[in-house]
């Protein structure tokens, strides 16, 4: 059993190395995991994905199988002025560790290979740790554990907040849309058709898809009360952001094209594809091409593994309770297959991807706490 001052320290270290998505460092750092793991006496193995590492540690035995899935890779780290400290340094201050992925989500990923390798000869089932390369880019790497392994249950050390337990998420439709219109000089703007004016129209239009009521699901009641207390209203409705787009020549003359992106972010009550039905209605002006789409998903409240890690959490965080996730992770690949999926680990959305990135060292120790208690008490928890 490593003290928590080396789990800390485990933390730093992978901060350290600078694991980009699609990065050579990646292969850095698939590398020091799986090192790591073969110092403490457990083998593991490296597969290959989208010229990328993904590790694969797996202990114990029995019929109950458990995955901990982490990813390695970050998002890169942009302008270095705005850290206070190298942001590859792993620095410790405060109470505090700072740099790149150290909330989204290298923590995490510390405590999930510290709890693989101190639980291994405790427990009369299987974990499989996963480290997987690409979860901020396309998430091919637990696609493909989703279509080969079927664990019980997927836990994923995402920063969550101590007392938060994310058991669905919103899905996604990204969209491009394309108007199309016919150029004359500016002077004779009523003899062309604005191209630029009918992508307005649509725009305006299509952001009315926010007032679409959306009905919660039984089992998800308690979740979405509290995304609806920390979000606001924006949990639960169908978000749209019309976030890029182009168009015109110049400005004597009327443009004969523009071109938009559109996200959306749909609650668990509907589908993307009702969405997209809609969304062709009341944009007949524009083409529409599909850039991503996935429906939201979920985890009952009521599933065993939920409520027995809620009963963990609250043994050391009185308030833990369960949410609903506004963005993406590589959950969804799972529960599409109908595996449950949870999501529960240090550090906070908030610190995600920003400069100065950081978590909490308390958060850490706490994390670390509850998965052992929650992971040694599987040995009792029946069958979900």
């Amino acid at each position: 059993m490593i003290s928590m001052e080396e789990l800390l320290g485990l933390i730093s270290e992978l901060i350290k190395i600078p694991s980009v998505s699609y990065s050579r460092e990646l292969w850095d750092i698939g590398s020091f995991i799986s090192d790591w793991f073969k110092e403490n006496g457990i083998s593991a193995k490296t597969i290959k994905i989208n010229d990328s590492p993904m590790v694969i540690a797996s202990v114990g035995r029995g019929k109950r199988r458990i995955m901990l899935n982490g990813h390695m890779d970050v998002v890169p780290e942009g302008s270095r002025k705005k850290w206070r400290y190298d942001p590859f340094s792993g620095k410790r201050h405060n109470g505090r560790i700072y740099g790149r992925g150290s909330s989204d989500m290298k923590a995490g990923l510390g405590v999930l290979m510290n709890a693989t390798k101190e639980l291994a000869d405790m427990i009369d089932y299987k974990i499989d740790f996963v480290a997987v390369p690409d979860e901020e880019v396309e998430g091919k790497g637990s696609l493909y554990l989703s279509e080969r392994y079927k664990p019980d249950a997927v836990f994923l050390a995402e920063p969550s907040n101590s007392e938060l337990i994310g058991i669905g998420e919103k899905g996604i439709l990204q969209l491009s849309l394309i108007a199309k219109g016919r150029s004359v000089h500016s002077s004779l703007a009523s003899k062309g058709e604005n191209a630029i004016m009918k992508m307005a129209e649509t725009l305006s239009n299509l952001s009315k898809i926010s007032e679409i009521k959306t009905e919660v699901p039984k089992g998800l009641k308690e979740a979405m009360e509290t995304s609806l207390q920390i979000y606001g209203e924006d949990a639960g409705r169908i978000t749209f952001n019309a976030a890029m787009i182009s168009g015109g020549e110049r400005a004597n003359v009327v443009p004969a094209e523009c071109k938009a992106t559109v996200d959306m972010r749909i609650p668990p009550g509907t589908t993307s594809d009702k969405v997209l039905s809609w969304i062709g209605k009341n944009s007949r002006e524009c083409e529409i091409i599909k850039e991503e789409k996935s429906d939201p998903t979920y985890t009952s409240q009521d599933n065993v593994y939920v409520r027995s890690l809620i009963e963990s959490a609250r043994r050391f965080v009185k308030d833990a309770r369960p949410y609903v996730i506004l963005g993406a992770t590589d959950g969804r690949f799972f529960r599409e297959r109908g595996i449950p999926a949870i999501k529960f680990g240090p550090g906070r959305l908030e610190e995600a991807h920003t400069a100065n990135e950081s978590v909490s060292e308390k958060e850490i120790i706490i994390a670390d706490k509850i998965y052992k208690d929650f992971l040694t008490g599987l040995n009792k928890t029946p069958f979900a």
